[in-house]
């Protein structure tokens, strides 16, 4: 599992294209060339999604107080129901934390948190490039009577903001 995660992660990540100029704000999502691809000039990122990617949101999870956003939910259905898994974008501005100076530190809160839920981090975090930006990685995984769930955070710090992808693949029965 911990494999396919992994796979999932760098798979969904090749894809990615972050821009660092900061243009005009505004978001956009447009169909080019039978795939879906997501632009956000305030954040200076452009994300092509999967193909087979469904049930695409912008989302408008926004805590203006708290200065975080989730702007992007999808599900990907592979062609086998293993490669199903859930991704979304988050933001995280960083006015709020100015001791914050690495997203390893930024995953380490992460890691607090998500242990309230029960979920513990499965490895240490690891550090890897896209299109010239250093993201760090963490994985995590609960176990229920029911169910194992699992959850890999891939984090990269911008000058203004925290920018995570946040992969959850389908429940597997325990």
């Amino acid at each position: 599992m911990l494999a396919r995660i992994a796979l999932i992660t760098l798979a969904v990540s090749f894809i990615w294209q972050l821009s660092l100029a900061q243009t005009t704000p505004g978001v956009k999502s447009v169909l080019d060339a039978g795939r879906l691809v997501y632009s956000n000039e305030q954040l200076g990122l452009t994300v092509s999604l999967p193909a087979n990617s469904e049930n695409v949101t912008l989302s408008s999870q926004v805590n203006e107080k708290g200065g975080r956003a989730r702007v992007l939910d999808a599900y990907y259905k592979g062609p086998q129901s293993k490669d199903e898994f859930y991704f979304a974008l988050l933001v995280d501005f960083l006015k709020d934390y100015p001791e914050l100076r690495s997203p390893e530190r930024y995953l380490r809160n992460l890691e607090l948190m998500v242990e309230k839920e029960d979920f513990q981090p499965i490895r240490q975090e690891q550090a890897f490039q896209v299109s010239g930006a250093r993201f760090v990685r963490s994985d995590f995984k609960a176990v229920t009577s029911e169910a194992t769930h699992f959850r890999s955070t891939s984090c990269t710090m911008r000058s203004k903001y925290m920018l995570c992808f946040d992969v959850t693949p389908p429940l597997r029965p325990t």
